[in-house]
């Protein structure tokens, strides 16, 4: 029998969600460990490090190492995950490439390819080194990304506008396309209920 959706993979307990900072984490109350969306590695981890992790798990660094079948369950789909190994070093330079370090250590993560969840036991996502401060933008660099964010936003939606709007997705959609925050939100809200901090004691 599947493990329930939004439960630990160990014991099976509810997750409660917490967030710190910029980040949202689910917590087994029982402190087997956390769960989180890839892109909230990327909040806390350096983004070599998640790059690599992905990479691993849908078997495309054969040269680093290969996924392994896991017995545990998403706990965002409770679908099987994957287990890797992966090297962590205190660089942000992707593995291999010129000027990237001596690993550090190693740990084993659980991936969901499908939903991209992952899991790390207790203690293992401190492991990770903290996540390096990104450079500042040039001001030509900076005017290129508003340009193609207003790009993105204009085809959104000319491409919405041509819809009749009848369909209550097609509303939807034109809500989300302008809202850029709103799908990281989406993703948070499917987990999450206001009592998770207060049941953790967290609030």
């Amino acid at each position: 029998m599947r493990p329930p959706v939004n439960s630990c993979p160990i014991c099976q307990s509810r997750l409660l969600s917490h967030r710190e900072g910029q980040q949202d984490v689910w917590m087994c109350p029982e402190n087997h460990g956390v769960a989180l969306t890839l892109a909230e590695g990327y909040e806390s981890a350096q983004e070599d490090e998640m790059r690599l992790l992905w990479q691993l798990a849908v078997g495309r660094r054969p040269d680093v190492g290969h996924p392994r079948p896991s017995h545990r369950g998403c706990p965002g789909c409770s679908m099987k995950m994957v287990t890797v190994d992966l090297p962590y070093d205190d660089d942000e330079i992707d593995e291999g490439e010129e000027g990237d370090g001596e690993n550090l250590g190693e740990i084993e993560v659980e991936v969901c390819t499908m939903c991209q969840f992952v899991w790390f036991d207790a203690g293992e996502l401190e492991e990770l080194p903290a996540d390096l401060p990104d450079p500042e933008l040039s001001v030509d660099q900076q005017a290129q990304l508003d340009r193609i964010i207003t790009d993105f936003g204009n085809q959104m939606a000319s491409t919405f506008a041509e819809r009749d709007g009848r369909d209550p997705a097609e509303r939807f959609a034109r809500r989300v396309a302008g809202r850029p925050g709103l799908h990281r939100g989406l993703a948070r809200a499917t987990f999450w209920s206001s009592r998770d901090d207060e049941a953790a004691g967290l609030r």
